[in-house]
């Protein structure tokens, strides 16, 4: 089985949004709970993370985790709720003992690199915790192998200055399918799925937008793009018939609150993500 962990929820403000008193915040303050929701992060089992935003320290307070077993770590874009490099100058040294994971193997486009590169200049990391860090730059389409793990990268409809991605991640006879930050799916995406022959236990979708609809060529999906790309993939028989979906990733401007979400997909059989949800297929 593969555990699969969401840590964070939310779209790059935060929800309470960080500087924000619209009434979608307000919200979610009074009504706490699942409405409160941090930057996006998941975790596969306890050693592979998908991206690592400025939130990385709250949950590890929040949730307990020993992030030192990570050795794997895939980054979808540059974009800062989903990439913090300076965070990894204290993966190491005197600054982490004991480590569980000694080498972080990290697989991204060419921009998250870079960005890492231009912190790691700005700021100068240790030469043991900088060597500790092994890059592995991936083309929309490629694929990899980290551990016990095969990954393969698919190409988001997002951060166009910039290749980015998101993942399908398979263990054994388990795969897992990442699809936050994209639009609806490019029919280069559907092709590359069929060409892969896995059919995804569990896929996660991009659910930014929440009530607004920004069409098929948006840079995030709202309820209606995630409950159009359902149906395609279950029509397409590109998922197993018991196959999970879920959303997540959502922003304020997006107006619905948890029991809102839930409401609305669950006569589609779509579960909706919150932090601290953990999962097992």
């Amino acid at each position: 089985s593969m555990k699969v962990r969401f840590w964070g929820t939310a779209a790059a403000e935060g929800w309470p949004a960080v500087f924000c008193n619209c009434e979608n915040c307000k919200k979610a303050a009074a009504l706490g709970g699942k409405n409160v929701r941090t930057r996006s992060q998941i975790l596969v089992n306890d050693d592979l993370l998908i991206d690592l935003p400025p939130d990385t320290y709250l949950h590890k307070l929040a949730y307990g985790l020993d992030l030192s077993k990570v050795h794997t770590l895939l980054v979808t874009h540059s974009h800062m709720d989903h990439f913090y490099p300076m965070e990894l100058s204290m993966r190491g040294s005197c600054y982490a003992h004991d480590m569980q994971s000694p080498f972080l193997d990290v697989f991204c486009d060419e921009k998250v690199k870079e960005s890492f590169l231009l912190s790691s200049g700005f700021e100068k990391f240790g030469d043991e915790v900088y060597n500790a860090i092994r890059w592995h730059v991936m083309p929309q389409f490629g694929s990899a192998r980290s551990g016990d793990y095969e990954i393969y990268a698919f190409k988001a409809r997002h951060a166009f200055q910039e290749k980015a991605l998101f993942f399908l991640i398979r263990q054994g006879e388990k795969a897992f399918m990442q699809c936050n930050d994209t639009g609806y799916f490019y029919e280069e995406n559907f092709a590359f799925l069929e060409k892969i022959g896995i059919k995804p236990d569990f896929v996660a979708l991009d659910c930014t937008n929440g009530k607004l609809s920004f069409g098929k060529e948006g840079t995030h999906m709202g309820a209606a793009e995630c409950e159009e790309l359902v149906t395609r993939l279950r029509k397409d028989g590109l998922v197993k018939k018991d196959t999970v979906f879920a959303v997540t990733h959502f922003s304020h401007n997006g107006a619905l609150t948890h029991e809102e979400l839930e409401k609305h997909f669950a006569p589609l059989g779509v579960a909706v993500a919150y932090d601290g949800w953990e999962t097992e297929i």
